[in-house]
């Protein structure tokens, strides 16, 4: 049985609260919100299992603050734990006061609901693929406790990784193009002579290559621009900071020694030490509430980048080889660093196109699931 994403379970509607849903003290019942949020539940197991669902028990669920008369109502539910035939649903619940526009998290609930076939027997759910951390974590921490009735005969859960999620791939590509900096790029054991990424640069201005050495101080820049740019998406918190750390630190790599800022043309150094500071600028600027509005300008701009980063530094090493091999009159191949950093590019490029296509068409999806009463 093929597994389906979290993300395919996901349903959210609103409803107005209304008189006839009060309590004794002026606001909304509770068991109301309770129903509200058993119905959500059932219909994102439904989307998950296609199949017609019951509850079998309520896991928890918190009241935070009120619902007052006349507020919206929003609900949110996902499936986040599937066992053989049972099936977890997160639910979350916010109330809007429409007159000052003020949102407030209200209740958080997971309920449990077990999938039927035509004669009305539990029958298999599909499993779940995680693709995110929050995902698994919610995934692990999901199975139903003792007490509850056990319709799984006694089976594990279960979940499938068929692929690594973007996320994982995103940072594969990363650190792909790090490493592939610390390998060797200009192999040369025929003349005794083997430089990595990071030598590279600096040997290459002996041969009058110019300001064209400049490409190979590009990994470690374009890797910190990258890493910048990709906390645009994750939220404000101290570990988005530290990340945002990491890409300056990262693209320092690049930064020229005191000694070629003292002696040599500023000509040689200036285009790098500007790049740096382009990194920090940006991994400042993307915590700003307008940087993050929307995301398709990150996966676009770290698309372009990326694939600077892949076809600059490769190409521009193709056209030293020959002139290292003129000079040393021997043959000189491409060594595995230049290869993993422009496969580690392109894995980048690539992931952010297919985010890109995901923002479009979810930008351009109506608000189907929506509905008011």
């Amino acid at each position: 049985m093929d597994g389906r994403r979290v993300a395919e379970s996901r349903i959210t509607f609103t409803q107005p609260m209304g008189l006839d849903m009060a309590n004794v003290l002026g606001n909304v019942h509770g068991g109301i919100i309770m129903k509200i949020c058993d119905e959500a539940g059932a219909f994102a197991a439904m989307k998950h299992s296609r199949r017609p669902v019951v509850t079998v028990s309520v896991d928890s669920m918190s009241f935070h603050s009120a619902v007052n008369i006349g507020n919206l109502l929003t609900v949110e539910a996902e499936v986040t734990w599937v066992g053989r035939s049972s099936m977890e649903t997160r639910i979350l619940v916010t109330a809007e006061d429409l007159m000052s526009a003020k949102v407030t998290h209200t209740n958080t609930a997971f309920f449990v609901y077990v999938a039927l076939d035509d004669a009305g027997r539990p029958t298999d759910a599909p499993p779940l693929i995680l693709e995110t951390d929050t995902e698994r974590q919610l995934f692990e921490g999901g199975a139903p406790p003792m007490n509850t009735p056990s319709t799984d005969d006694g089976r594990p859960p279960t979940a499938v990784r068929r692929r690594p999620s973007r996320r994982d791939l995103l940072a594969l590509g990363l650190t792909a193009v790090f490493i592939g900096y610390f390998l060797v790029w200009l192999p040369g054991p025929g003349a005794g002579l083997s430089l990595i990424g990071v030598e590279l640069g600096e040997w290459i201005k002996f041969l009058g290559f110019g300001l064209r050495r400049d490409w190979f101080y590009a990994p470690p820049i374009v890797l910190g621009l990258l890493l910048a740019l990709w906390t645009a998406t994750w939220p404000n918190s101290r570990r988005t900071w530290l990340a945002r750390g990491l890409a300056v630190a990262v693209a320092l790599l690049a930064l020229p020694s005191v000694a070629a800022i003292t002696a040599e043309p500023r000509s040689e150094w200036l285009l790098r030490v500007a790049l740096i500071g382009v990194v920090a600028v940006v991994a400042v600027a993307v915590a700003l509430p307008v940087a993050r509005q929307r995301r398709q300008w990150v996966w676009a701009a770290m698309a372009v980048v990326a694939l600077v980063g892949a076809v600059g530094p490769t190409w521009h090493y193709l056209a030293a080889r020959s002139v290292v091999a003129g000079a040393l009159r021997q043959p000189v191949g491409v060594g595995p660093g230049v290869w993993l950093n422009a496969l580690g590019c392109l894995l980048v490029v690539g992931v952010c196109l297919a985010e890109l296509r995901g923002e479009h068409k979810r930008n351009r999806q109506p608000s189907a699931g929506k509905a008011t009463g």
